[in-house]
């Protein structure tokens, strides 16, 4: 009978152990990520005094996270981040006839907001508890493009736009355990991610400081990017026609935040 009421208390206090570690989290955090599988940033046809690769996967991010703990050793776990990446500055030699040159300099720029539903798959908990994620990542962005021509007389900024950039997610990092609803965390992700634009349109065309948006055709400031070798349309007001330029996005990152438990 003793050994029975030993076994009901041990059975009793690890369902309640079990029991608290369940229930729903937020988590805060923000991090630095570098960029890795580039394209090339400028063209080799033409005459290159400053070549660079191009990758929008560098750069700055931030995020809130949401999950629920079915037990110490998983969850499950939506997080909203932004991502603004760095700056890739381009210069570029365009020859025209007979002997000349333009000068064209060219910065980009990427903002997304991304959404990644992760599983969580977490060790034995410990004063620091190391842990895993995993899954899909979802994002909503654009590519913005300004460009210097003719010895700055032709100023414009191209938004590249439209599309649903799908990769996947993964992370490995530590908690440190404050208290039960309290915990600190760092992790290294790994990012797979590419992102091809389906429209553009200029929201600015300046020549010698003089705006041209307003009397330029819908075929001259919009852009419809395209799978196969587009057809053009003598339409002035149709979007022009590109083939579609797959962007990477992929990245190394570290992350740091704050996990408060309800």
């Amino acid at each position: 009978m003793k050994s029975f009421f030993i076994t009901l208390t041990l059975v009793c206090a690890l369902t309640g152990t079990l029991y608290a570690q369940k229930g729903f989290y937020l988590k805060v955090d923000a991090g630095y990520s570098l960029a890795f599988g580039k394209i090339r940033a400028t063209d080799p046809m033409y005459s290159i005094y400053s070549s660079t690769t191009l990758s929008f996967g560098k750069g700055l991010q931030g995020g809130i996270s949401g999950g629920y703990s079915f037990n110490q050793y998983l969850c499950v776990e939506l997080s909203v981040s932004y991502f603004l990446s760095s700056k890739t500055v381009t210069h570029q030699n365009f020859p025209i006839y007979p002997s000349d040159t333009i000068k064209i300099d060219r910065s980009q720029q990427s903002h997304m907001l991304r959404f990644l539903p992760v599983f969580v798959v977490t060790a034995d908990k410990h004063k620091i508890t190391p842990y895993g994620k995993f899954g899909p990542v979802f994002g909503i962005g654009n590519i913005v493009t300004d460009e210097s021509s003719y010895n700055g007389a032709l100023q414009t900024k191209l938004k590249m736009y439209g599309g649903f950039p799908i990769g996947i997610y993964s992370c490995v990092g530590i908690l440190y355990i404050l208290s039960d609803k309290l915990q600190l965390y760092a992790e290294i992700n790994n990012l797979n991610m590419i992102y091809a634009p389906t429209k553009g349109k200029y929201t600015k065309y300046t020549i010698n400081g003089a705006d041209q948006l307003p009397v330029l055709s819908t075929n001259m400031k919009e852009i419809e990017y395209v799978d196969s070798s587009p057809i053009q349309s003598t339409d002035s007001n149709e979007p022009q026609k590109i083939l579609k330029t797959y962007y990477p996005f992929s990245s190394v990152g570290l992350n740091a935040g704050v996990k408060i438990g309800f």
